[in-house]
């Protein structure tokens, strides 16, 4: 079965399910370096939101042999598990005075996103974009964000540079920063993983073997082996507290300036996703060049195309204070 067709297959099982209850629609979505993926809406009446199911894993596990009816089934319960009990209120959308202050600001490729680029406004930062989004946040209904679009702006009454001037405030005070070393957040990623582990034996395996203290035991024994074998280069991690659009925070140059003078040195950022950065102290004997092309690779193998955020190092000078291309 065709990709589209299985995709009709799964609304029209959706919608007779519902039965008049709700509309169930397919829409093509443009996420970020213009990678696009097909989406379902069930929205309910009386609702006036609806939450986004994505259906192309769904078609490559069809692809594999999974029975449609087992899909349907799985598609129902995911949308019964994320389905909003309430509406959301969305009138204050239109007054910019109340809307200005959940605007924050992300980056993502120019190059790769110039299709979305003429429907939004943005500020071009080397061979990035400066874009923006509105985060909502309600008691019963979790959160979401909305992208600004060109006609939002023009609603508002506001420019792109006014606009950024609250978002860049807005983003540091709402989501804050954090650096932290390389080796802690490989520990804590292999702890998460030795407790997935966890999860998947029965209880007597589970107090034999893996407990929470040989848990610890055993990453702190890993990170010691990878150590002695690989060396050791000083690297820090950049986001913000979400770890969600995180590598914004390279645009805060104070914060880059102060870190750099604690170490004294300038520093190399590799931009391992939007969602963070990496920051290594610049030393004589380091090549960027070298540096980028750990980034090209580990873009293509390891990082989903729709955060991949660029191919190359960056560098920030504490004699000129900003970032630039190298």
């Amino acid at each position: 079965m065709k990709q589209n067709d299985f995709f009709e297959k799964v609304r029209i099982s959706i919608e007779e399910y519902m039965g008049d209850r709700a509309k169930v629609t397919l829409n093509e979505i443009i996420k970020n370096n213009a990678v696009k993926l097909n989406g379902l809406s069930i929205l309910e009446d009386g609702r006036n939101i609806s939450p986004t199911i994505y259906l192309n894993s769904f078609y490559e596990r069809y692809s594999d042999g999974e029975k449609m009816e087992d899909i349907i089934v799985e598609v129902l319960e995911l949308y019964q598990k994320s389905k909003p009990d309430s509406n959301m209120n969305i009138d204050f959308f239109t007054d910019y005075e109340a809307v200005q202050e959940i605007v924050l600001c992300k980056l993502i490729s120019f190059d790769k996103n110039i299709e979305l680029l003429q429907e939004i406004p943005y500020i071009r930062f080397l061979d990035l974009a400066i874009v923006f989004y509105c985060f909502l946040v309600n008691e019963r209904i979790g959160s979401a964000t909305i992208m600004v679009y060109n006609r939002h702006l023009k609603m508002w009454g506001t420019t792109t540079a006014a606009l950024y001037k609250k978002a860049i405030e807005n983003t540091r005070r709402l989501l804050g920063y954090q650096i932290t070393g390389i080796e802690d957040v490989m520990r804590e990623m292999l702890i998460e993983n030795l407790r997935g582990k966890l999860t998947e034996t029965d209880d007597s395996d589970r107090e034999e073997n893996m407990s929470e203290d040989k848990i610890n035991e055993f990453a702190d024994t890993m990170l010691d082996s990878m150590k002695q074998e690989g060396g050791r280069m000083p690297m820090y991690v950049l986001s913000n507290q979400d770890k969600i659009n995180g590598a914004a925070c390279i645009l805060y140059p104070d914060l880059l300036l102060e870190f750099a003078e604690g170490l004294g040195r300038d520093l190399y950022i590799i931009p391992s996703s939007i969602h963070e950065v990496i920051l290594v102290p610049a030393l004589e004997e380091q090549e960027h060049e070298s540096l980028s092309k750990m980034v090209r690779e580990v873009n293509s193998t390891q990082v989903e195309e729709e955060e991949v955020l660029a191919d190359h190092v960056y560098f920030f000078s504490r004699e000129v204070r900003e970032v630039c291309l190298l």
